[in-house]
């Protein structure tokens, strides 16, 4: 991709399945580069492309909007069932559908088939803490939607259920705070889940008793924030704070489960609970993080 922003405002590049030599990519700078790129080498042609977009809607397929503005995006990932729907999330707490089809040149803010977030997080308790969804990811046949939220929990929405729908599983034990956390599915038909935590863990949740399956040291420097499991066997990639990524595969001879697994998981809890009580109950720091809150966002206005 050739732009002349700095491409480190890009979180993540997604090769559209459909369309040849094109990617779908978020932006967490909407003033340096659009939320969202649909972008072809220049030699290509522009004939492959469907009627419903032209060479002049591109570079910048649409702008995500909520009530305060522009929202710097983290993440997108494109139906497999039907590659014309993708999700995306960012900087607040609703993870939102678009069908392509559905995007025109001169509406760049377009309205989302769905929405989805838990009802808990609809409305913030105060202006200072305010979820938002580091990735998402839909299972593989694409009738569920994951979510990993912000220092709070991962939560599964039925993407066939009617617009802001209630979630309907919640995985917990882990840490997202540090960094940006990424979520997947692991399994041929989606049945576990998999996360990485600040505590430097690798997670792993059967998708329908939300039970802690699994828990790996996935990183000796404290945080795992990538996981990509291979198509077709069971085999998983992680990548945290080391140089180098790692690889799990189910080869031991012994049993693999983290011996302090109760210790891990409630000292994740515990240091969550202290963070939300010193942001939430001391007023000097509300005002701080509102103000760079504020600051922050209207920077992309």
């Amino acid at each position: 991709l050739n732009h002349s922003p700095p491409l480190s405002h890009v979180t993540s590049l997604l090769p559209h399945p459909s369309l040849p030599h094109s990617y779908l990519t978020p932006s967490l700078t909407p003033t340096l580069l659009p939320p969202l790129l649909l972008s072809l080498p220049p030699s290509l042609p522009p004939s492959p492309l469907p009627p419903s977009l032209s060479p002049l809607s591109l570079l910048s397929l649409l702008v995500c909007r909520s009530s305060q503005g522009r929202v710097p995006l983290y993440s997108i990932f494109i139906d497999p069932s039907d590659n014309n729907s993708f999700a995306i999330s960012g900087m607040d707490q609703f993870a939102r559908i678009f069908d392509r089809r559905n995007i025109v040149i001169n509406n760049k803010c377009p309205e989302p088939v769905k929405r989805f977030c838990p009802d808990h997080l609809k409305e913030p308790q105060n202006d200072s803490v305010k979820a938002n969804i580091t990735c998402l990811v839909y299972s593989h046949d694409g009738k569920e939607l994951l979510c990993s939220y912000n220092d709070e929990d991962i939560y599964l929405f039925d993407a066939t259920h009617s617009s802001e729908s209630e979630a309907i599983k919640r995985y917990k034990g882990h840490r997202n705070n540090q960094t940006v956390k990424g979520v997947n599915f692991f399994g041929s038909q989606s049945e576990y889940i998999v996360s990485g935590s600040d505590c430097g863990h690798v997670f792993l949740w059967d998708k329908e008793s939300e039970e802690l399956a699994q828990c790996l040291k996935g990183d000796f420097n404290g945080v795992v924030n990538c996981l990509e499991p291979h198509p077709t066997t069971p085999v998983l990639a992680v990548s945290g704070l080391d140089h180098d990524p790692k690889i799990f595969a189910p080869i031991s001879h012994k049993p693999t489960l983290c011996e302090d697994i109760t210790e891990v998981t409630e000292a994740n809890s515990k240091g969550r609970d202290q963070d939300w009580r010193m942001v939430s109950g001391d007023p000097f720091g509300r005002l701080i993080r509102r103000m760079f809150l504020r600051r922050f966002r209207n920077s992309f206005q």
